[in-house]
């Protein structure tokens, strides 16, 4: 190409002293063949006469610079395998000696245990456990893995006559705690899972100072918190948010300019919203972080994780990905 480019480039010149433009019009044509031929004509007949008849043999050296360059990438050059043999018969002795690992063995399948919790354990009609995550956590002293749930605010549930602004708005704003169950734990008479955690109030091996879920994983719509409506809450004490979570609404031009965003005319004319009162969007956990960190790649699957102090925190897993590796 550097070659034909080469060329065209003298016959322009040429033609400028010798040729007018026929020879000019004449290089540029010649160059344009060429450039077909080359980029188009030339690959596509060379894959099907030379390396479609013998492709692995033709790209066996890419493939298996493919293969090398993957598995340094994940580092998959550095394991060491090591062989591990089974020793003896499986006695009461060592089912003994291997309680720990034998009574963290996953017994509950994710699917049918989501469908327990949205029956036992939703509570209210506007309450759903919409995904099941596992996870460990020292009770009593020993490891547990666990299965747990959010119990999170689905506003489609309401009854249709309570489906008006200012209960979509304002008052049903959040969720409500989890529930968490032992994976291999049931109850013997009828099967049910047993829970670590569970019911409205929430009661458990685990203390919940603050079950309000303003965020989780569904696709929430915006929601308006600590105007002068109180929020309605499965405790019964009228609830007024109190984090630092939204912006600010306090100003006619905000209220404005999010009204033009939402295309909701009742976030500037409503009367409710008062000095303090704060807008959330972007409520689920994945549009969040993407939002704050569009260069990495995000797990399917964020998930809430209880802490000591009793408070609700919701985890996504991210990673730094190319496709420019290794060049």
């Amino acid at each position: 190409m550097t070659a034909i480019a080469t060329l065209g480039a003298a016959a322009f010149f040429a033609s400028h002293y010798f040729g007018g433009l026929r020879l000019m019009a004449g290089a540029f044509s010649l160059w344009v063949i060429m450039v077909l031929l080359a980029n188009l004509a030339f690959p596509a007949l060379f894959q099907r006469f030379q390396v479609d008849p013998n492709q692995f043999e033709r790209e066996q050296v890419y493939i298996d610079r493919n293969i090398e360059a993957t598995r340094a990438a994940y580092q998959l050059d550095q394991v060491e395998q090591v062989a591990l043999p089974t020793v003896g018969d499986i006695d009461a002795d060592v089912v003994a000696n291997n309680l720990p690992v034998i009574e963290n063995i996953r017994l509950w399948d994710v699917e049918p245990l989501q469908d327990a919790y949205n029956q036992l354990q939703f509570m209210e009609l506007y309450y759903n456990f919409l995904n099941m995550d596992s996870d460990r956590y020292i009770l009593d002293g020993k490891l547990r893995q666990v299965l747990l749930a959010a119990r999170e605010l689905d506003p489609e549930n309401l009854p249709a006559d309570a489906r008006n602004w200012v209960n979509r708005r304002l008052q049903y704003t959040h969720g409500f705690g989890v529930a968490m169950s032992p994976a291999i734990g049931f109850t013997p008479e009828e099967g049910r899972p047993e829970f670590f955690i569970q019911d409205i109030p929430i009661r458990g091996e685990i203390p919940i100072e603050r079950p309000e879920i303003y965020y989780g994983e569904s696709p929430a719509p915006f929601a308006i918190v600590n105007s002068s409506a109180p929020e309605i809450d499965p405790s019964g004490s009228d609830l007024h948010y109190q984090g630092e979570g939204g912006v600010d609404l306090g100003g006619t031009f905000r209220r404005l300019a999010y009204a033009w965003q939402f295309a909701d005319i009742n976030i500037l004319l409503s009367d409710q919203i008062s000095s303090g009162t704060r807008i959330q969007y972007r409520r689920q956990i994945s549009e969040r972080v993407h939002a704050l960190a569009p260069f990495l790649t995000m797990d399917d699957d964020p998930y809430p994780v209880v802490d000591k102090a009793g408070k609700l925190w919701w985890l996504q897993d991210a990673f730094t990905t190319t496709d420019r590796y290794p060049y």
